[in-house]
């Protein structure tokens, strides 16, 4: 079956997410780590690219990248490639590294690209409970201190500067950026999602609305693609509330 093409960014913005094979963990080790970021710094040099926003987990990497002349896709396999050549020499294995294809989403509006950044950076707070401030392998670090790699001026002077920007990244308001994998949503980034679509209302107060102001919001959760699982865990709204909402 043929693949579907990857979705053209008018803006040149794209969130990218590279995953180990079979879920493996990329990274062993700090060493292993500050290589990848070596190889992403010499690859991005050789492209008309700039990084937005990374941030490195055990099993993921997310970069947020701006591509005005089209060149995602060689960088990207080129940053893929040098790794798992190093990553399979160094533990003397053979396979793939990472999976097949990488998964990349166009930002096409300021106010995407600022929420985009904050999720990059969320995903060691939601992931294993660090705050972006105390987790070394992410760029928000350089948005509060000294850029290294990351182009950080975009972003602060949308928002009016290092405080605002740290203000701006603690406000659950400003986090609406979500990932849709297929046509599913995954669990980690329903909250997101719901906030997406729901505006001020919090998704938790929504199974205690009346049902002519709860189905509307009800359906919306469902038309973004979240599972009746989904919005059961995130509304507090029984299975059979949601069926019956979804219906009338």
């Amino acid at each position: 079956m043929p693949r579907d093409r990857r979705q053209k960014s008018e803006s040149g913005f794209f969130h990218v997410v590279l995953k180990g094979d079979g879920n493996m963990d990329l990274f062993d080790n700090d060493k292993d780590r500050g290589k990848f970021l070596h190889i992403l710094d010499d690859v991005i040099r050789l492209f008309k690219v700039e990084i937005i926003a990374w941030c490195l987990m055990s099993n993921h990497i997310h970069l947020l990248l701006d591509d005005p002349d089209d060149e995602l896709s060689d960088c990207i396999h080129r940053i893929a490639t040098s790794y798992a050549v190093y990553y399979n020499d160094t533990i003397h294995r053979k396979g793939s590294v990472f999976q097949d294809r990488f998964f990349s989403a166009p930002v096409e509006s300021d106010e995407q690209l600022v929420t985009c950044t904050f999720y990059i950076h969320d995903n060691p707070l939601n992931g294993m409970g660090i705050h972006p401030a105390r987790y070394q392998w992410c760029s928000y670090h350089e948005y509060i201190s000294v850029p290294e790699r990351t182009r950080t001026d975009l972003l602060l002077d949308m928002l009016g500067g290092i405080e605002q920007f740290i203000a701006a990244s603690e406000d659950r308001r400003r986090k609406t950026y979500y990932m849709v994998e297929g046509k599913t949503i995954p669990d980690d980034d329903i909250a997101n999602a719901a906030r997406a679509v729901l505006g001020n209302i919090e998704p938790a107060s929504v199974g205690k609305l009346a049902k002519d102001v709860r189905a509307p919001l009800i359906k919306k959760l469902r038309d973004i693609g979240l599972s009746v699982r989904q919005i059961e865990r995130i509304t507090g709204a029984e299975k059979k509330m949601i069926v019956r909402d979804c219906a009338t």
